[in-house]
Formats: structure tokens, C-alpha cells, sequence
């Protein structure tokens, strides 16, 4: 597995210097300075091709109206789905400890750190906020927008209903949901019928893997109703959507 250090530690200084407004229109000079190519940019985001040397050389950037929020940018090899975890792991841990001491040295220690699996490291610069993380299959490479994560660092509300603390009692460990993209996963319960169907959304990084969680009445209800709700926070003035059938 290759890992581009050099290319990481390049965009980590070009972004730390960049005049960043995080609008659509940084996107265009930014991709210049770097030696990328904007693919595409659409409502809602960008496709970038990147110069690294790694098998998907890609980056996308997330944002809403004119405003960025992140982009995402592999910066090593993306593993195939057959290759062992006892194989593809200390390739990854090799990786990912390679690009922590280079990115230290340029952006001195990181303040905030996650343990892995999957492991991140955080810079918060004053006009980039850099992270860099470690998913079960490639590393990535995140600049986002201080504002953004601001608004994704304040603490979220509660909400307490019999649904949500049902859910809550019967969670779904970590290592199910790792190897559950695209499966279901299902408790019948007594009065109630709680489900989850885990997803990865294109290329976003596994932090952004999300579960569509849904409830229904019991399977021996001839008519059946059922309520698909996700949890994914929405974007300041956006909103969470329901469905039934």
C-alpha cells in the first residue's frame, strides 16, 4: 500500500497558507496551486483529480448553497475488499505513523487525538481546520472550514422518547457496524420491530457512514407500516426527513 507523504505534507502547507472565504469560488484557485484538476462542481459539492500517486486519486469537496464545508482527499492507496486485515493493517498503522511525524513537524503536535481503530488526528489552523484519519481501508486527508466545524463541535440536543432509548439499549457494536455496510440489522422486540441499515455514501470517508434506522410493528401485523428515520445531522437550516409506507 502506498502512502504519499510528501503530497500530504504539501497540501497541509499550501491550505495552512491559502486565503480560504470558503466559497465555491476558492475551489478553482486552491486546485490550480495544488496541481489538481476540478472535475465537477455541483450543487452540493465537487469532484477534484488530485496528483497523488495512489490508486484513487480523488478528493471531494461538501458544501451547501455557495458555502464549502470539507473537502476529503485520499492520500493513500484504497485497499481491495479481499485483502486480510491481518495483512492490511500494520501497512495502514505504518502509513498513517509516517504521515502523523511529518505533519507534526510541519504543523507542530496535534491538539486533538482519537485512538484508533480508526484513528484521527486534528489541527485547528486559523483558516483550515486539517484532519487527518485513518478508516479501515485507505487514509484520508480533511480540510474543513472553521465555521463548519464549529457548528459540528457544539454539543447535540437529546432527545428522549421510548423509540430513541429502545434503540439506544440495543446498540450496534462497532465492529458489526464495520462489516455491515449494506446489510440490515434487525431486533424484534416484544411490541416493536427496530431495524438498521448501514450505508457509506460515495467516497466520504467511513466517518461518514450512515445508518438509516426505521421501526414498524410487530411482523404479525398483516398490514404493515413502517417509519424510516435517520440520524445524520442536518446542515444549519436544513432538516431531517421521514417516510413511511
Amino acid at each position: 500500500m502506498h502512502v504519499d507523504i510528501e503530497g500530504a505534507t504539501r497540501i497541509d502547507r499550501l491550505a495552512a497558507e491559502f486565503d480560504w472565504t470558503w466559497v465555491v469560488d476558492d475551489l478553482e484557485p486552491f486546485c490550480s496551486q495544488a496541481g489538481w484538476e476540478l472535475v465537477e462542481l455541483r450543487e452540493g459539492g465537487g469532484s477534484i483529480r488530485t496528483d497523488f500517486p495512489v490508486s484513487r486519486p480523488r478528493a471531494n469537496m461538501y458544501g451547501r448553497n455557495r458555502s464549502m464545508d470539507t473537502i476529503s482527499i485520499f492520500v493513500s492507496d484504497l485497499a481491495d475488499d479481499a485483502t486480510p486485515m491481518t495483512v492490511l493493517r500494520p501497512l495502514l498503522d505504518e502509513g498513517f505513523t509516517n504521515l502523523d511525524v511529518a505533519l507534526t513537524a510541519l504543523l507542530g503536535t496535534a491538539p486533538s487525538a482519537e485512538p484508533g481503530p480508526p484513528a484521527a488526528l486534528r489541527w485547528d489552523l486559523p483558516k483550515v481546520v486539517v484532519r487527518l484519519s485513518m478508516s479501515p481501508s485507505a487514509i484520508h486527508l480533511r480540510l474543513t472550514s472553521p465555521g463548519y466545524q464549529a457548528w459540528m463541535d457544539e454539543p447535540e440536543p437529546e432527545y428522549e422518547d421510548k423509540r430513541s432509548r429502545s434503540a439506544r439499549s440495543h446498540p450496534v457494536p462497532k465492529s458489526t457496524l464495520t462489516a455491515g455496510i449494506g446489510k440490515e440489522l434487525r431486533w424484534d422486540l416484544p411490541n416493536v420491530r427496530l431495524g438498521r441499515t448501514v450505508r457509506q455514501l460515495g467516497d466520504h470517508p467511513p466517518t461518514t457512514v450512515t445508518i438509516h434506522s426505521y421501526f414498524s410493528a410487530p411482523a404479525t401485523v398483516a398490514a404493515m407500516q413502517r417509519a424510516y428515520f435517520w440520524f445524520s445531522r442536518p446542515a444549519p437550516g436544513g432538516s431531517v426527513g421521514v417516510t413511511t409506507r
